[in-house]
């Protein structure tokens, strides 16, 4: 329901193999984004999230989308202004926007890894080229 096709298109498969290479951050990152859903499907409704209809799961997709994300986006940097990259306080506890936000991100990136997401950006299934082009930049380094 996040990315249509992704489903057919094998992106639950390829999650499941990234995964078992992913570090245990990123793994736990990506449960905790699945069990908040589970968890309000059951709050919501009493059921797992696999036994919801399509309506529950559109109504609850709909509602983590609508959330409030835990850290905004910083306002876009103007020239002369100075770059701050981040702060030492600890990050808020994320919200059920911020799941929602990873999981769509999770399964987005992992739709266009495929060949069927690949052809939705254009991909015509050209074959790459028969040899690596040179830069035809100078260096002035190397010369």
């Amino acid at each position: 329901m996040l990315v249509p096709g992704a489903v057919s298109a094998g992106v639950v498969t390829l999650i499941d193999q990234v995964l078992a290479v992913e570090s245990p951050t990123r793994r736990r990152e990506f449960l905790n984004a699945l069990g908040a859903f589970e968890r309000e499907a059951r709050v919501a409704h009493g059921v797992r999230w696999i036994d919801l209809d399509e309506p529950a799961r559109l109504a609850i997709l709909q509602q983590a989308s609508a959330g409030v994300e835990s850290r905004p986006l910083p306002p876009p940097w103007t020239r002369g202004e100075p770059l701050v990259f981040g702060s030492t306080d600890r990050p808020p506890p994320a919200t059920f926007r911020d799941q929602f936000t990873r999981l769509r991100t999770i399964v987005a990136n992992a739709y266009y890894a495929t060949e069927p997401g690949m052809r939705e950006l254009g991909w015509r299934g050209q074959a790459a080229w028969t040899e690596l082009p040179v830069c035809t930049h100078p260096d002035p380094e190397h010369e």
